[in-house]
């Protein structure tokens, strides 16, 4: 394989410290057969987040394509159509404030759902 057709995978920045956030990191990487994602985490990316200028007190998911930076609802719904669950796009339908409304208040409260 040359490296013109070598793949690059998109980034994912999860929080570690999380057992809501690793349970689902655990569930979309084994679902992720085409090895499209690499999943970092937030404790251990400061390089990366450097590069990109991600503020180091992050409270998002972050999803990095292409030199692009999604947070929040963004990130999910693209992590999602990266693996192949075209479905995620009915999400986009919402408005952004509103997904990142929901993707907050589900952040805020993730104690609940450990």
């Amino acid at each position: 394989m040359n490296s013109s057709s070598k793949l690059i995978k998109s980034q994912v920045l999860y929080d570690d410290q999380c057992a809501f956030c690793c349970f689902w990191k655990g569930v979309l990487s084994k679902q992720d057969k085409s090895n499209k994602l690499d999943w970092l985490a937030l404790s251990k990316a400061t390089t990366i987040m450097d590069s990109y200028s991600i503020p180091s007190d992050i409270n998002s998911i972050v999803f990095i394509s292409e030199n692009e930076v999604l947070y929040k609802s963004d990130a999910i719904i693209e992590i999602l159509l990266k693996i192949d669950k075209k479905w995620a796009s009915i999400f986009k339908v919402f408005p952004k404030k509103f997904r990142d409304n929901v993707y907050s208040f589900i952040a805020r409260n993730r104690n609940i759902f450990e």
